[in-house]
Order: C-alpha cells, then structure tokens, then sequence
C-alpha cells in the first residue's frame, strides 16, 4: 500500500486546484479568442473601415492593440498578447478563404488547389471535415489492422494546435517557423524560382485582366503596390551585386600585380 504522508495530501489537494484552475482559465481563453476572431473578421469584412493592410500579421495586431489602448512597453500582458494572436490566426484562415489540398494533405491559399474550405460549426467554432483531417484511418479487420479511406465527413473543432499548423501552412511567412525556414538559401531559392514561374504563367493566362495584375490582397500596410516593392528590392540587390563583382575582380586584379 503507497504511503500517503500529510505533505502529499497538502500537495495533491493544491496541483488538483491548479488544475481545475487552469482548465477553467483554457476555457475562457478559448472564448475569448472565438469572440474577438469573430469582431475582427466582421470588422475585415466591412468596406467602411477603409482597410488596405492583406494579410498582414503586424497590421492587424497594432490595430488591435490601438483599440485596445495597450501599450506592451508599459504594462505587458501575455494572456492578452496570447489570446490576440490566436483571434488574428483563427480569423485570417476564415476571412482569407483558405483551405486544404488533400494531394498534399496541407492548408492552402490557393484557390485551384483547395479541396477543402475551412467552415465553421454552430459555436463559430473553425472545422474541418473529419476526413479531411484524417484521409486514412486503420480499421481491425477480422483481426488485421488495414488502412482504409475515411468517409466521416462530420465537422470537427480544430485545436489551437492545429490552427497552428494549418496558419503556418497557409501564411509561411508570417509564422514563426516560415520565417526561421526565410534563413535557408535553398528555401529562398525555391520560393524565388516558385514566384517566377508564376508570374510567367500568369502572363500566358487567356483574357488576362488589370486586376489580375494588382494583387491587392497582397498590399503592405503602407498601401504600396507588392510588385513595385518588389521590383526595387530586385534592382537593389543586383546593383550591390554588380558592385561587388566588380570590387571583386579589382582586387584579383591587384594581387596579380603584385605577384609580377
């Protein structure tokens, strides 16, 4: 029989009430955040606030924070911060019509590749269709275990977990883990042959149209054109580059002369 000493008694009795505490404090989160993603994909819906800031992580954030009068220099708050965060990311898969390929069992923002909207159930709650979620599932099968597709299309509540992931998926680089993958050549390499190609096959599309040229979802805060900005980016880091080719051939240049 396990020894129960009065410490331990002492000890479980708090861990149980910080349990239930923090149980409690999950849930208010989770209320608040299926709140504020609603005010604010009502608020990103409505032409008459004037917005022009896409997708934009910061944007939408120092909006919040604007409204909210919160100052994180002077009195931070985390639980906040958090909750925010979570409302920002819960709403965009939303508002943005994101959605999922199942080939590549991933969240998208490409509308050819989408198979799978993100929804939402009664409780405003963001779903998926369970086998959207979960293609396969593994049945016993007079007793083999055999993987076979699933056919439950009943919406499920995604987790906080999951919104995670599907964000970062569909935004790489707002998220945490897109940015850090930013660092990586090769990764830039495939995301600049990656933008390349697309622009040329947007150029080939039949009845191409102005508005397909404006990619207004993608302007910046500042309401500059994402393709103005990107052309003078471009031109910037290839005049560095021709300068420090040409730097670089002066000094191959001089230590041969020295050589002589």
């Amino acid at each position: 029989m396990e020894l129960q000493t009065q410490t331990k008694k002492e000890l479980q009795t708090i861990v149980s009430e910080v349990l239930k505490a923090s149980k409690s404090e999950d849930k208010r989160q989770n209320s608040d955040v299926r709140r504020l993603s609603k005010a604010l994909r009502n608020f990103l819906a409505d032409d008459k606030n004037k917005l022009d800031i896409g997708i934009n992580m910061e944007g939408i954030r120092n909006i919040i924070y604007d409204l909210a009068k919160y100052d994180s220099s002077k009195a931070k708050s985390p639980s906040f911060e958090t909750r925010t965060t979570r409302a920002i990311k819960d709403a965009l898969l939303d508002h943005s019509k994101a959605g999922i390929n199942l080939k590549d069992e991933e969240a998208t923002k490409d509308e050819e590749s989408i198979d799978s909207y993100f929804v939402r159930n009664e409780n405003d709650e963001l779903c998926l269709p369970h086998n959207v979620i979960e293609p396969k599932i593994k049945k016993d099968i007079k007793g083999e275990k055999q993987e076979l597709p699933n056919t439950n299309t009943d919406l499920v509540p995604l987790s906080k977990n999951l919104i995670e992931r599907y964000f970062g998926e569909a935004f790489p680089t707002l998220s945490r883990k897109g940015k850090s993958a930013l660092k990586d050549v090769a990764n830039i390499e495939k995301l600049i042959i990656t933008t390349n190609d697309f622009l040329i096959n947007l150029l080939d599309k039949k009845n191409l149209s102005l508005d397909d040229l404006m990619f207004a979802q993608s302007k910046n805060i500042k309401d500059n054109d994402i393709l103005e900005e990107l052309e003078g980016t471009i031109e910037k880091v290839i005049t560095k580059r021709t300068l420090l080719e040409a730097n670089d051939k002066d000094i191959k240049v001089l230590k041969q002369s020295n050589k002589k």
